[in-house]
């Protein structure tokens, strides 16, 4: 079974032992919050491998405001991206089955998108789409 850091004491014991589902709350935060950051890590490394650029300038690009865009849009978009990064992995594991990667893309103007595209031959992209 799983010991939680810094305990010896097993996720399943938790779950027994809690007398409330609000006493799990701060277990489940915590491996969300985890997962959630592995997941970021990894989609960034993957996408700033194939951009040839640096992880910290692709989430610049990811999290920036782009200008006449509201506040409320942009909340939503980035809301939508972490809501794509939490399924990522395994949206990225069956797009490899069929060749494919897959990227998402929110512009102002076209809103949020879901590319899978080809997976790349070298350092180009086979269909143009990056």
């Amino acid at each position: 079974m799983l010991p939680i850091v810094n305990d010896n004491v097993a996720l399943s014991e938790i779950i027994s032992s809690a007398t409330s589902p609000l006493a799990l709350l701060p277990t489940a935060i915590t491996y969300s919050a985890a997962y959630m950051l592995a997941s970021n890590a990894i989609y960034l490394s993957r996408r700033s491998h194939l951009r040839k650029m640096s992880k910290r300038e692709l989430l610049r690009i990811r999290t920036c405001r782009d200008p006449g865009v509201s506040l409320r849009l942009y909340a939503v978009m980035v809301l939508a991206w972490q809501a794509f990064v939490a399924i990522w992995p395994v949206v990225e594991i069956v797009s490899r089955l069929f060749h494919r990667v897959s990227f998402y893309y929110t512009y102002p103007k076209v809103r949020t998108i879901l590319i899978l595209s080809k997976l790349f031959t070298g350092h180009t992209c086979t269909n143009g789409v990056y």
